[in-house]
C-alpha cells in the first residue's frame, strides 16, 4: 500500500512540470498568433 502511494506522489510529480511545460508552449503559441494578427492588420 505504501508503494502504491509513494507511486502516486511520484506520478504527480513527474505530470505536473510536463502540465505546466505544455500550457506554457500554448500561451507562447496564443501570444504569437496574436503578435501576427496585430502585425498583418497594419
Amino acid at each position: 500500500m505504501l508503494v502504491g502511494i509513494l507511486l502516486v506522489i511520484f506520478a504527480f510529480n513527474l505530470g505536473l512540470p510536463i502540465a505546466r511545460f505544455s500550457s506554457t508552449i500554448s500561451r507562447g503559441t496564443l501570444g504569437i498568433a496574436r503578435w501576427r494578427a496585430c502585425c498583418c492588420r497594419s
